[in-house]
């Protein structure tokens, strides 16, 4: 959460009462208007709670963040989803773009390949001729396996959750940096900015604090218009598990988990020999928080009336899911609950 803003809860030193009576309280204040903070906005404002969404930027900021990002969803990678599977998330996309008319998923095709692959991958297996034949641009040394995955793109994903709250009811008021959120009681929250005072029944602290990564990400700008590069999951003798995805501005996201020899050159030189249409010298490197290979961790806490979730990035194709997780803890009484999620192979 940003360093300017105090938090604090029962217990500690008395504050006022809220203004107005207690049926003219906002439901939940959600603060934070990025993926995760507008897509907890959508969620309560679905099931019939009254929301306002707090963000210090501005929406063309909240789109810069995200340009030209896909979040990808690959079988073979590893997953933070706090409940549910695949499926369940493209559906909540689904139902999002339905509402709203945005194109935000698109299907594609996700294999797995290398010399480390298991055999007893589950899937529809290819020979490295056939593989080639079909997914032009990449080097099969061996065979293939496909499974199904998808993308989502951030920067249309973000403006259609907070266009589809506001379209249920929700409140959203941007250049809005949140300086105080304090706990009178186990049902009441104070949320102070430098224009206004809110009174609420809940609030949601959104932020995200990039941990240590043990991964790394490259992108890689094409060489060639006829590049198609599907989901993949390379499963490499030394590297292990390298992810790669298409970007939306064409550029190709390789990731892999960093180890001491140097994974940057080694990741290059493979990036190489996989797909010579790239332009692999020059790669540009990617922050943690911005990387679409790995999806990120959440953590989550309840402390009296303050829901609070600290991501380690800027979102996944399962910050929908974890939304919903967020938006489900504020709906029982005060009380200190925690959970962490953690990524799973």
């Amino acid at each position: 959460m940003p360093g300017a803003m105090e938090v604090t809860v029962p217990g500690a030193s008395p504050a006022p009462p809220c203004a107005g009576a207690s049926d003219r309280l906002t439901d939940v204040v959600v603060i934070g208007g990025g993926a995760l903070g507008a897509a907890t906005a959508w969620w309560l404002a679905r099931s019939g709670r009254s929301v306002v969404l707090l963000e210090a930027s501005t929406p063309r900021g909240l789109r810069r963040a995200v340009r030209g990002v896909a979040w990808s969803a690959h079988p073979g990678w590893p997953a933070a989803r706090p409940q549910g599977g695949a499926p369940e998330v493209a559906e909540a996309w689904c139902e999002l773009e339905r509402q709203t008319g945005a194109e935000l998923l698109v299907r594609r095709d996700a294999l797995d390949l290398g010399a480390a692959l298991d055999p007893a991958t589950a899937g529809t297996w290819f020979d490295p001729e056939t593989a080639g034949e079909r997914w032009p641009g990449t080097v099969f040394a061996g065979p293939a396996v496909l499974r199904p995955g998808f993308q989502v793109r951030a920067d249309l994903a973000v403006a259609a959750l907070t266009a589809g709250a506001v379209a249920l009811g929700a409140v959203v008021r941007y250049r809005s940096p949140v300086t105080a959120v304090e706990a009178l009681d186990d049902e009441r929250v104070d949320v102070r900015t430098p224009e206004a005072r809110i009174c609420a029944r809940r609030a949601v602290v959104t932020s995200v604090a990039p941990s240590p990564s043990r991964s790394v990400e490259l992108h890689f700008r094409r060489a060639t218009d006829h590049l198609d590069v599907p989901l993949l999951a390379v499963h490499d003798a030394e590297l292990g598990l390298v992810r790669a995805a298409s970007c939306a501005y064409g550029h190709l996201a390789v990731g892999a988990r960093s180890w001491p020899r140097g994974t940057l050159g080694d990741l290059r030189e493979r990036v190489r020999a996989w797909w010579p249409g790239l332009v692999v010298d020059g790669p540009e490197p990617v922050a943690p928080e911005a990387m679409t290979t790995l999806p990120a961790e959440v953590a989550t806490a309840r402390r009296g009336p303050i829901v609070s979730a600290t991501a380690t990035g800027l979102g996944s194709v399962d910050v929908i899911a974890h939304a919903r997780q967020l938006a489900e803890m504020t709906q029982s009484p005060g009380q200190t609950v925690g959970a962490q999620v953690r990524l799973r192979s």
